[in-house]
């Protein structure tokens, strides 16, 4: 969560055209920031999502885990959805206004009509994905855990084991025509049924950390590949930004196939790398001991830092929608 409010925080300082309501001095290493942040910080979170919630569902049974879940994760949704949706209203109205010489801009175009394909779940999305992973989860954990601890040891037991969790990743965003390479896994924040990417992207990690949990001896192999991981990430992650024009970050989808291809393979592979090196010590000592609680995804401070900078992504949205540049 932390990591996300410093991703959103840079994005008044990048370097470039002005994507943001109010410019600071630009400063190309928060530019760089930018996009190594969004690189890995979601699907470490659902990797550990799925990982304790495992842990979870085995500590209290499948009718403990959905009045936990239910409590922690689907009742924050539902009573906080209306109000955030309303103070973003209100920011994006006054966003534009700023953006207008403190006026309203003239003839506003009207929201969308809300349907199933418009929903607008703000900066919830995360719980509503999450929700929607934990009853997948519920529905597949009948299918017999031994089918998938062979692949999972014999992943983790092998160098390129990034390599693996990234396929599907990366063959789901080289396969979007409008897909935009800094923005990587295009956020699922609008619409009852997230995009395919999304669903393939965090679902993998979700998945992942789930059958890890069956098999909490593997941690200490990640324990012993943490630095490579990282090394990897490191070299990685200054290929990607190079390739996409150095510290100003660009918004534009990739039109060039093969080229697409090769920033998604990138990008897919250094988001792992960094996932990995991530949950090397400080991580693999505490989960292989159960030191951490099974909510440690969820905790209520990271609805309330993630409701704080829901605002400065109004103030984004409104740039791009109201006030388009001339």
């Amino acid at each position: 969560m932390l990591l996300g409010v410093a991703f959103h925080a840079t994005m008044s300082f990048l370097p470039g055209p002005q994507i943001w309501v109010v410019r600071d001095t630009p400063s190309p290493s928060l530019g760089a920031l930018f996009v190594l942040l969004h690189m890995f910080r979601m699907i470490l979170f659902f990797l550990v999502a799925g990982f304790f919630g495992r842990m979870l569902i085995e500590k209290r049974g499948a009718a403990g885990f959905v009045r936990n879940r239910g409590v922690r994760v689907l009742l924050p949704l539902l009573v906080f959805w209306l109000p955030l949706s309303l103070a973003m209203l209100a920011c994006f109205v006054w966003g534009a206004a700023q953006m207008n010489g403190g006026v309203a801009p003239p003839n506003m175009p009207p929201p969308p009509a809300i349907t199933w394909r418009t929903f607008p779940l703000t900066h919830l999305w995360f719980l509503y994905v999450l929700t929607v992973f934990y009853l997948g989860a519920l529905v597949i954990r009948k299918l017999p855990g031994r089918w998938f601890d062979g692949p999972v040891s014999f992943v983790l037991g092998r160098p390129f084991a990034g390599m693996v969790m990234a396929i599907p990743m990366i063959a789901a965003m080289a396969l979007k025509p409008d897909w935009i390479p800094s923005l990587g896994i295009p956020t699922p924040d609008t619409g009852l049924i997230p995009n395919s990417t999304a669903l393939i992207g965090y679902g993998t990690a979700f998945t992942f950390g789930w059958l890890l949990q069956r098999q909490m001896d593997l941690l200490s192999r990640l324990a012993r590949t943490w630095a490579h991981h990282l090394s990897g990430a490191a070299i990685l992650s200054t290929a990607l930004i190079l390739l996409l024009g150095g510290t100003v970050p660009n918004f534009a989808p990739e039109p060039d196939a093969g080229r697409r291809l090769l920033l998604a393979a990138i990008y897919g592979l250094g988001a792992w790398c960094w996932t990995f090196g991530l949950l090397g010590p400080p991580y693999a000592s505490c989960l292989s001991r159960s030191q951490l609680p099974a909510i440690a995804p969820t905790r209520p401070t990271g609805f309330i830092l993630c409701t704080c900078r829901s605002s400065w992504r109004c103030k984004f949205w409104s740039s791009l929608w109201l006030c388009p540049p001339s």
